[in-house]
């Protein structure tokens, strides 16, 4: 069973294309109004990230849930001459970011290894956002998945999403929370997704494993009750 994660940057060219904010009609000092339009376009972009008609994949990460001793595959965009630390048990691959191929490689990369795994795979909100998100750029690139995932509600085979089985496929807390509350030990408790934008391409790297290795922390503990 396949065990991923993955993290997603805003397309600026796909922003610019949004409706400029419109400050309200009750604001009239300009550099009152310039500040409130910065403001709503920061929103604008923030939320971007998190949307695939205005957001691309910048990095999957994923290992076997089973074995015990799999390595975390990191497949990233990035600078390559950065050249940087891999952390142990890690294995990182990186697309050059000015390439213009780098996400349709990665994806295909991420299709081909779900293949490998049988359509089977686990991950922490994939059905709500994951599997869209990789299947709408997909669709946007021409990247023909070599299996196609099962994205059916109650559900956990072939598709286990762990966040739709404990929150009984209600809305639930992230990850992070989760794994706080049960005392899954999180290194890298103060970012979050909404900080991987800023973090250099060795910050990036270390936190998708960590995401990966947090999910299947949360995978074990689940594991024989759901």
């Amino acid at each position: 069973m396949l065990l991923f994660d993955i993290e997603t940057l805003a397309r600026p060219e796909a922003v610019s294309q949004l409706p400029t904010p419109e400050a309200p009609s009750t604001y009239k000092d300009p550099a009152k109004i310039a500040d409130y339009i910065e403001r709503k376009r920061a929103d604008q972009f923030a939320a971007a990230a998190l949307d695939p008609d205005t957001a691309r994949v910048a990095c999957i990460a994923w290992r076997d849930a089973e074995k015990p001793k799999d390595e975390i595959e990191v497949h990233i965009a990035g600078d390559d001459e950065e050249r940087p630390h891999i952390p142990n048990g890690v294995h990182v691959t990186v697309y050059p970011d000015d390439d213009g191929n780098h996400e349709g490689e990665i994806l295909i990369r991420f299709w081909n290894a779900l293949t490998e795994h049988q359509g089977c795979s686990t991950g922490y909100n994939i059905l709500g956002f994951d599997f869209p998100f990789l299947l709408r750029r997909s669709m946007a690139l021409g990247v023909r998945p070599t299996v196609l995932p099962h994205l059916a509600r109650y559900q956990n085979a072939p598709t286990r999403d762990l966040y739709s089985l404990l929150y009984n496929w209600q809305p639930g807390k992230g990850l992070k929370t989760v794994c706080e509350l049960y005392g899954i030990e999180n290194p890298l408790a103060r970012f979050d997704g909404g900080d991987y934008a800023n973090m250099s391409l060795q910050g990036q790297i270390e936190y998708a494993a960590n995401d990966v290795r947090l999910t299947r922390e949360l995978y074990l503990r689940m594991d024989g009750i759901y």
